[in-house]
This record gives C-alpha cells, structure tokens and sequence, in this order.
C-alpha cells in the first residue's frame, strides 16, 4: 500500500483529497451534511454525533 502517493481524487465540496477513487466516493456520501442528535446539537460529522451519544 502507498502511503504518499499523490492525491489525485479531490473533493468538490471541500479541500479534501484522496489517493483513491472509494475513498473520495466514501468521502463525499458524508461531506456537508450535519449530523443532529434527538437534543438538537448538531454534529459536523457521524464520529463526533455517537461520541456525544455514547
């Protein structure tokens, strides 16, 4: 596996690159959404949403 190859799948919505194609396609399903608990605080991302939860 390469660690530091050139990234050359960009995100379109972000600064973001990847190395791989299912990485940037992994990416982008999440990138911009805001994750909300049933308390109403919102979450830029699923991790941060279960950490408040759990």
């Amino acid at each position: 596996m390469k660690m530091h190859a050139e990234k050359k799948h960009k995100c379109s919505k972000c600064s973001n690159s990847y190395g791989t194609e299912w990485d940037l396609k992994r990416h982008a399903e999440d990138c911009g959404k805001t994750f909300r608990c049933t308390c109403g605080c919102p979450y830029a991302s699923r991790t941060a949403l279960q950490s408040h939860i759990y």
